[in-house]
């Protein structure tokens, strides 16, 4: 357990920086088109387990602000509403164990572990 904690910690802290040293997030954007928002929500659904909000908060964060700015939809609103609107259909079971491996491997974290 106590390292399924540690590797979650380091995760956060990892999203933490990646947020703050790579993003300046306006409060609100030009382009407010409410199809393309809903497009990535699905696509947030499709692609990564809605869990990743109860298992590590800050990664998922990453993860929308990622998306958003792909779509150059990045606000502190959009970051918002699409959160909501994720946190909405959260289900009740997620394989964290594989979550988290996946994660590391993503993050090359797991050889320093």
């Amino acid at each position: 357990m106590n390292d399924f904690i540690e590797n979650i910690t380091k995760i956060e802290q990892w999203a933490i920086e990646e947020i703050n040293s790579n993003w300046t997030i306006e409060f609100s954007v030009e382009l407010k088109d409410d199809e393309l928002l809903e497009r990535v929500v699905r696509d947030f659904m499709a692609t990564h387990p809605l869990g990743v909000f109860l298992a590590a908060p800050n990664y998922g964060r990453l993860l929308v602000i990622q998306i958003l700015d792909f779509y150059d939809l990045l606000s502190v609103e959009n970051i918002y509403f699409v959160e909501s609107e994720l946190k909405r259909d959260l289900d009740d079971y997620t394989c964290y164990a594989s979550f988290i491996d996946c994660t590391l491997r993503q993050l090359k974290l797991k050889r320093s572990i």
